[in-house]
């Protein structure tokens, strides 16, 4: 039930960098879910894989995934599949967006 429940609210997440789902991404990477602390372990990984967009893709699906998890009370894996199934073929465009908001927690210091 919890997997078509984040199904159904990730419909148009793709479209919409404003949909609630991507405001709510951004709100866990910057520390507004769980405190400071993520915000610069978080500011840290994402200033030492800058370039690398292997790595800042695992961790953009990374924090996805738990960021769902933790807003529907359901396993990290559960929101992961349900990801999957919502968007599909826009599943790479997605993560791509969300490496661009990694970026954007740092971009002021790493393009000085």
């Amino acid at each position: 039930m919890k997997k078509q429940e984040i199904v159904n609210n990730l419909q148009g997440v793709f479209e919409d960098a404003n949909h609630i789902r991507r405001r709510c991404f951004r709100a866990f990477i910057d520390g507004s879910y769980t405190g400071y602390e993520d915000y610069k372990r978080n500011c840290q990984q994402v200033l030492e894989d800058y370039s690398n967009d292997k790595r800042l893709r695992a961790m953009a699906i990374s924090q996805w995934s738990a960021c769902l998890a933790q807003d529907f009370d359901c396993s990290i894996s559960t929101a992961s599949r349900a990801t999957i199934e919502a968007l599909g073929d826009d599943l790479e465009a997605l993560n791509i967006e969300l490496i661009d908001e990694l970026r954007d927690l740092v971009r002021d210091q790493e393009e000085v």
